[in-house]
């Protein structure tokens, strides 16, 4: 394969006595050389997959086949219900609402707010006597939302939106006459106002505001009485959180937390007591309430599990913990006079709690579930998928770490037969991956391969200590820990090097790419969607500033090193053979920049031998960083098999 040329030069990035060649540092740039450059691995990847256009269209179809009707968390207002579903073939989740009387009907379809169904729905939150619903949406996958107001029985919207850039719910107050947000005041800065029903959005009161805190987004919780607002400032590190009271009466503020690298969630009850989900003297995390003099006082103690969702129930509080990564649900009693009891899930799989229970594994979509008193049941009967077997494995790290991963087979091979596997990873920002239902692992397993989907440090599973160790000075853990879970795989018989594929995708890249370059000859192909790649200079471009907390800054010396050493980019080096790659950019990402992908792409081709397997940039259009409608995300997904399976020899 003949590639685009790419100019390549002397500049170099020079910092702290080091020098880091960086020979494509304008494909940074949206220049003319950068768009023809663009544009002829464009037409090089379509020439690819106009080749196999055979596989890709049965790829296409096997994922649709493997759609499923889905359900969301429920939320209730007023009596009504309301609750996102997925049907086979639709653009995007209806929002529906459930009437007390069971009827049943369409409140908001993403797909009819613009003509392409670009547009998506990113949260919603009804009012408390279920009238009025505040929704907020965004549109070609771009990180900013629109916070609108919806007269649920007149279908009609308020006046004009609101940028609230990222999205996050609102809290309504007790009379439904309004409701708190937050909203950006400059880029990066939020602020917390109070929006009353009839007015505009420009009459809004600033309800709270921290100059000292930028990259930071809160998450709001009212009291039943409707005085007093807790706000939990979610730094962008994700390693810490602050929590604050505010008087809505007088403006006065009360600080529950604040310092250092502690992670903190706030949420009042029913009883008007404040309860903190917190990592504070806990890395496996527990539940307190606040007493009325400031005292914490632990409702849910730390346990040998995971403790990450809770929700009340009567007098009672649910409580979802994660036990090798699987969800487990019991239910407890805040006066501590009645033991905690565990509830029977239907399988080994994720639990989300909110105004309802979801659950879903890998054969499974989601599916909502109530209490009864013999545990949790289904509300509606779903289908599993049949043909797939799940085993979880644990792989040893490189310091004798032990990481899970869940290995999908399909269900009529021995273990020992050597099959085409794609070993995807992430292993970052506090993202746990238990059991889910995803129709792209499906697929691949049964068309004859397997799917290994790790638990890598930097994630949530095994709590704040296992997050703190994926990150900043850590960053090599995930990598070492991805690569451990390869190597099992083909120990024990279950693939080769030659048939192993890796995925990753965001803060994935990292990752695979510093996997495949660590490691070159243990993958045979690598696919990396909207990937950080070039750590070395990510603070320049995207949403990169606003993540030094979490991955250091090249402007400290010593962080400079292990950035320096982690970026894929900054790894490559001439006459080695590295795995065959697809990279998937995104027109519209404004989170992680194209150029990431670029450089990593021109700095693989360099050299690459035209006998040598692909190195392909693809690029989508009307899509950014965050979610897309089902049919682009079939034509990424297939376009991700497709490669895998010419790459890995799955036919």
């Amino acid at each position: 394969m003949r590639y685009p040329e790419a100019r390549r030069d002397d500049t170099a990035v020079e910092r702290h006595g080091q020098v880091v060649p960086d020979p494509y540092r304008w494909l940074e740039t949206d220049s003319p050389a950068t768009g023809a450059w663009t544009k002829a691995q464009d037409a090089l990847a379509e020439g690819y997959f106009a080749g196999l256009a055979g596989e890709r269209a049965a790829w296409l179809r096997r994922l649709a086949e493997l759609e499923r009707p889905t359900v969301g968390t429920p939320k209730e207002g007023g009596g009504r219900v309301f609750v996102t579903r997925g049907r086979p073939g639709a653009e995007h989740p209806v929002l529906v609402v459930i009437e007390p009387d069971g009827r049943e009907r369409v409140v908001l379809d993403p797909a009819d707010l613009s003509e392409r169904a670009t547009m998506t729905l990113d949260v919603y939150t009804p009012s408390p006597d279920g009238r009025l619903l505040a929704y907020q949406v965004s549109d070609r996958g771009d990180d900013r939302s629109f916070l609108h107001v919806l007269d649920v029985g007149r279908g009609e919207t308020l006046g004009p939106p609101v940028c609230t850039g990222w999205a996050a719910d609102v809290a309504w107050l007790p009379d439904s006459h309004g409701f708190v947000y937050q909203r950006p005041s400059a880029p990066l800065v939020h602020d917390v106002w109070r929006h009353e029903i009839g007015t505009g959005f420009d009459r809004d009161a600033l309800v709270f505001a921290d100059p000292g805190v930028t990259a930071a987004e809160y998450r709001l919780s009212l009291d039943p009485a409707g005085s007093r607002l807790a706000v939990t400032v979610e730094h962008s590190s994700l390693l810490r959180t602050d929590v604050h009271v505010v008087d809505l009466r007088d403006g006065g503020r009360t600080t529950v937390q604040s310092g250092p690298d502690v992670l903190t969630y706030a949420r009042f009850g029913p009883d008007g007591r404040l309860y903190l989900l917190t990592a504070e003297g806990a890395p496996r995390w527990r539940l307190a309430e606040v007493g009325d003099d400031g005292a914490w006082r632990d409702v849910i103690a730390e346990g040998e599990d995971i403790l990450y969702a809770f929700a009340f129930h009567g007098r009672r509080i649910l409580a979802a913990h994660r036990r090798d990564v699987v969800s487990v649900l019991s239910l407890h009693d805040p006066s501590g006079a009645l033991a905690p009891v565990e509830l029977p899930l239907p399988g080994r799989g994720r639990l989300d709690l909110g105004g309802g229970l979801v659950y879903t594994d890998h054969t499974t979509p989601p599916t909502l579930l109530r209490l009864s008193a013999d545990g949790p049941v289904a509300v509606e009967e779903t289908e599993a998928v049949a043909g797939v077997s799940v085993e979880q494995l644990f792989a040893t790290s490189a310091d004798g770490t032990r990481i899970p991963f869940f290995l999908l087979s399909p269900s009529d091979v021995p273990a020992g037969r050597r099959l085409p596997t794609i070993v995807e990873g992430y292993g970052g920002w506090n993202v746990s991956w238990p059991p889910e239902y995803r129709p792209t692992w499906l697929a691949w397993v049964l068309a004859g391969g397997r799917y290994a989907m790790t638990n890598l440090r930097g994630g949530g599973e095994y709590g704040a200590a296992w997050f703190a160790a994926g990150m900043r000075a850590h960053q090599q853990n995930p990598v070492d820990d991805f690569i451990a879970c390869a190597r099992l795989i083909v120990e024990r018989g279950s693939a080769t090097s030659a048939m192993l594929g890796a995925s990753g995708g965001s803060k994935g890249g990292i990752t695979v790419g510093a996997a495949i370059t660590q490691e070159p000859g243990l993958f045979a192909a690598a696919v990396m969607s909207a990937p950080m790649l070039d750590m070395v200079r990510f603070e320049e471009h995207g949403e990169g500033a606003q993540w030094t907390n979490g991955f250091g800054s090249a402007a400290d010396s010593a962080q400079f090193a292990w950035l320096r050493d982690i970026s894929p980019v900054a790894r490559v080096r001439g006459g080695v053979e590295y795995p065959d790659a697809l990279f998937t950019i995104f027109d519209n990402d404004a989170r992680v920049h194209p150029a990431h992908a670029r450089k990593m792409c021109a700095s693989l081709q360099h050299g690459r031998p035209e006998t040598a397997g692909p190195l392909l940039l693809r690029r989508r259009g009307e899509s950014g960083h965050g979610a897309r409608s089902a049919s682009r995300a079939r034509d990424l997904h297939a376009d991700h098999l497709t490669f895998f399976a010419d790459r890995l020899g799955l036919s």
